[in-house]
C-alpha cells in the first residue's frame, strides 16, 4: 500500500506540458486573445506575446512586417510560427527600413520556422531571415525568400555602391564561443535575391552541427549556398580562430541553378565550401551557375579540409563543373568522388570539368567527366600547386571522342597521370545538355568500374539508392548493376479528372524482384517531390489519383524501386488543372430508354464516353467526335436495370464524371 501511494505522489509531480496555440489573421486584432475564433492582427504581436513553447499559427494573407523573434522554446518544445493549414503568408518588408531583416533572431534556442513567404526587401545589408549570436535547435523548413537584395536592380555592380553592396536570403551566423549548434534549413525555396558580393543561404562563424537539405535556389546574383569559414568579422573580440569555422555538417539533395554576378566576372559556384570543415556535399544538382560546385578557402593561411563531395549531378556551368582547390589559403584532405559532370564550361574554352587550385593530400576518384568540345578537359590545373594528390578510377570523355590532353596542367604547375582512366563514352541516357538525364545505361563503361576502397557504410547514390549492389561500385553518381525488374509495357499518361484531381496511368511486366512505384510530382519539370507510392504485383495496369494537383501544369515521372536497390525513372509527362475545363451534362436525369450526353470544354479530338453500374462495372463505351456535341451523343438504355450509373467522359482535355439514374 505504502508503494503504491508512493508511486501516485511521484507521477503528481511530473509536470505535464503542452504548447500554447495562438493564430494571427489579417482580419483579427491585437486586442483579441488570440484564439483561431478572435485571433490577432500582426506577427509581432504574437512574437512578443506567446510564451516559450507556443505555436504561433499564421492564417493566409499579406502582414507587411519586420519581426524580431520573442521567446526561445526547450528540448522536446520549440516555440513555432508556422502558416496554418498550409495556407499561403506573405510578410513583405515593402516600405520599411526600421531593420535590415524580414525576419532576426538573436540568440535564441530551439525555435521553428515554417511556411512562410518573405519578400520585399531592398537595402543595403538586407536579409529575409537573419540568425544571429549563439543558440541550438534551429529548424527553418518550407519557406520561401524572393525579391530581396541590396538594390532592386540586378545589373548593379555591388562595388558601385558604399560599403560594397551585401545581402541575403537567409544568413545563420554564429556569433559567440557557444556558436550554434543543430541548425536544419529544408525544403526551401531562395530566388530572385540579389546579393552583391554575398550570398543567398550562408552559413558563417561559429557553427558545429547542420544540414541544409532539399531546397531550390535559382535566379539569384552571386552565390547559392555557401558554407564558410575564417572571416574575423563573422564573431565577436576575443572567438577563438578554430572556432570561426562552419563545421560537421551536411549539404544534400539541393537543386540550385542560375547564379551569376551581374556581369558575371567572377563565376559564382552554386555550391561552395569556403573553409568549412567536415562537411558532405551529396545528391545534389548543380547546373547553369557560373561554377557548378567549389571546394576553397578564400583566407590567405587558412584551410578547407574534410570536405567531401559525392553522388552529386553537375552539367551545363559557365566554366567549371568544379573548383576543387583554394586560391588564397588551402584545402586538405578534401573528396571528390562519384560525381557526374557533363559538358561544362559553356561561357567559353579550356574550362575543365574539375579546375584544380591549392590543395594537399586530396582524392579524385570514381568520376565521370564528360568534356564539352575539344577545347574543355577532364581535369585541369594552371598555376596553382596540388600535392600529394590522388586520381583514380575515373571515366573521362570529350564530345567527338578525342581523348587527347583530358588532363591538363600549365604555368608550372603538375599533376600526377592518375591510374585507372577509362577513355570512353559514359553512355548516359541522355547527354543533350538541353534535356540531359545522367544516369547510366547497362552496358556503360562505368558499370562496376570503380574502387571500393573510399566507400562509406550505408551510402547512397544520387537517386538514394544502395550505393553498393554488386561486388563493385559503379562510377559516377548513379549505381546500376543490375538490369531493373519491370519493363513499361505503355507510356505513363496524366488526365484531369474534375474535381477529384489528376488521375496517373500506365503498364507494366515485372519480374519477383520488383518492389514498387514512386509517383513525383514537379511544378518546373526540375525540382521534384514524392507524392505516393504503390507496390507492384501481378497486375500489369496500374493508376493512381494526384487528388491535391497544383494550379496550372503539373509534371509528373515514375520512379521504380527494386528489392535490389535498383531503381530508374520513367519518361515524364504533363497535365494541366485549370479549375474544370471539361464537363459533362447528361439528360434526361432520371431517365429510362435513352440517355443524352453533352459535354464543354472537350477539344477538337474524339471523346469517349464510359458508363459503370455498381452491379456490372462498366456497362458501355462509346466514342464520339466533338462536333457530336451539337446534337448531344445518345446512349440507348432500354435494356439497362433500373438504378444508378456513373457516366464518364474522357478527352484530351480532361476526364469529368456525372451520376444518372435509370427509373
Amino acid at each position: 500500500m505504502r508503494l503504491i501511494t508512493l508511486i501516485c505522489i511521484f507521477i503528481a509531480t511530473i509536470p505535464i506540458l503542452f504548447a500554447q496555440s495562438y493564430y494571427v489573421s489579417p482580419s483579427g486584432s491585437n486586442a483579441n486573445p488570440g484564439t483561431l475564433a478572435a485571433p490577432w492582427a500582426t506577427i509581432q504581436h504574437a512574437l512578443n506575446t506567446a510564451g516559450s513553447g507556443s505555436e504561433i499559427w499564421v492564417r493566409s494573407g499579406t502582414y507587411n512586417e519586420k519581426l524580431v523573434w520573442g521567446a526561445s522554446g526547450s528540448a522536446g518544445n520549440p516555440t513555432v510560427l508556422s502558416n496554418y493549414n498550409n495556407e499561403i503568408v506573405t510578410i513583405s518588408g515593402a516600405g520599411l527600413s526600421s531593420q535590415t531583416a524580414i525576419l532576426e533572431i538573436s540568440s535564441k534556442s530551439h525555435v521553428q520556422i515554417n511556411g512562410l513567404i518573405l519578400t520585399d526587401n531592398y537595402q543595403q545589408d538586407a536579409q529575409g531571415i537573419w540568425v544571429t549570436g549563439q543558440g541550438t535547435q534551429i529548424q527553418i523548413s518550407n519557406c520561401t525568400v524572393r525579391n530581396t537584395g541590396f538594390t532592386n536592380d540586378p545589373a548593379t555592380d555591388p562595388a558601385s555602391v558604399s560599403p560594397t553592396g551585401q545581402a541575403h536570403g537567409i544568413l545563420i551566423n554564429g556569433r559567440t564561443s557557444t556558436g550554434y549548434s543543430q541548425v536544419n534549413i529544408s525544403g526551401c525555396t531562395l530566388h530572385n535575391l540579389i546579393t552583391g558580393g554575398s550570398e543567398a543561404l550562408t552559413l558563417v562563424g561559429n557553427i558545429d552541427g547542420f544540414s541544409v537539405s532539399g531546397n531550390t535556389l535559382f535566379d539569384n546574383t552571386n552565390i547559392g549556398i555557401d558554407i564558410a569559414g575564417h572571416y574575423p568579422w563573422a564573431v565577436n573580440s576575443g572567438v577563438s580562430a578554430a572556432l570561426n569555422q562552419v563545421r560537421n555538417g551536411t549539404v544534400s539533395g539541393n537543386t540550385v541553378y542560375n547564379h551569376r554576378r551581374f556581369n558575371n566576372v567572377d563565376a559564382p559556384p552554386g555550391l561552395y565550401a569556403d573553409g568549412s570543415k567536415n562537411v558532405v556535399f551529396e545528391q545534389n544538382t548543380s547546373y547553369s551557375n557560373g561554377v557548378g560546385i567549389s571546394v576553397g578557402c578564400e583566407n590567405s593561411g587558412k584551410t578547407a579540409s574534410d570536405i567531401v563531395v559525392r553522388n552529386n549531378l553537375i552539367y551545363n556551368n559557365d566554366q567549371a563543373g568544379t573548383v576543387f582547390g583554394a586560391n588564397n589559403g588551402l584545402i586538405e584532405n578534401c573528396t571528390f568522388r562519384n560525381n557526374t559532370s557533363l559538358k561544362n564550361g559553356s561561357s567559353d574554352n579550356f574550362y575543365s570539368e574539375v579546375s584544380l587550385q591549392n590543395s594537399t593530400n586530396c582524392l579524385i576518384a570514381n568520376n565521370i567527366l564528360y568534356a564539352r568540345s575539344n577545347s574543355h578537359y577532364a581535369i585541369g590545373i594552371f598555376a596553382y600547386t596540388a600535392t600529394n594528390l590522388t586520381i583514380t578510377h575515373q571515366v573521362h570523355y570529350r564530345t567527338g571522342g578525342n581523348a587527347t590532353d583530358l588532363i591538363v596542367s600549365g604555368n608550372g604547375s603538375a599533376l600526377p597521370t592518375g591510374t585507372v582512366l577509362i577513355n570512353a563514352n559514359p553512355l548516359l541516357v541522355s547527354d543533350n545538355i538541353a534535356a540531359p538525364d545522367l544516369h547510366i545505361q547497362s552496358g556503360s563503361p562505368a558499370v562496376n568500374a570503380g574502387t571500393n576502397a573510399y566507400l562509406v557504410t550505408g551510402e547512397s547514390d544520387f537517386d538514394g539508392d544502395t550505393r553498393l549492389q554488386g561486388s563493385t561500385v559503379d562510377i559516377g553518381a548513379d549505381e546500376r548493376s543490375a538490369p531493373l525488374a519491370v519493363e513499361y509495357t505503355s507510356p505513363l499518361l496524366a488526365r484531369a479528372d474534375y474535381p477529384a484531381g489528376i488521375r496517373l496511368y500506365w503498364s507494366l511486366r515485372a519480374d519477383n524482384y520488383a518492389d514498387y512505384t514512386v509517383v513525383e510530382r514537379s511544378a518546373d519539370g526540375f525540382s521534384w517531390a514524392r507524392i505516393g507510392q504503390i507496390p507492384v504485383t501481378t497486375a500489369e495496369q496500374y493508376t493512381a489519383l494526384d487528388d491535391a494537383p497544383l494550379a496550372g501544369m503539373n509534371y509528373y515521372r515514375l520512379l521504380q524501386k527494386d528489392k535490389n536497390g535498383q531503381s530508374a525513372y520513367s519518361a515524364m509527362t504533363s497535365c494541366a488543372y485549370e479549375g474544370a475545363p471539361v464537363q459533362v451534362q447528361v439528360s434526361p436525369n432520371p431517365g429510362k430508354d435513352w440517355l443524352s450526353v453533352g459535354w464543354t470544354g472537350s477539344g477538337s479530338g474524339s471523346v469517349r464516353v464510359e458508363v459503370y453500374s455498381a452491379q456490372q462495372g462498366l456497362v458501355t463505351t462509346v466514342t464520339f467526335d466533338a462536333n457530336d456535341n451539337a446534337q448531344g451523343g445518345l446512349i440507348y438504355t432500354e435494356q439497362w436495370p433500373c438504378g444508378i450509373y456513373q457516366v464518364r467522359l474522357m478527352t484530351e482535355k480532361g476526364i469529368s464524371s456525372k451520376i444518372w439514374m435509370r427509373q
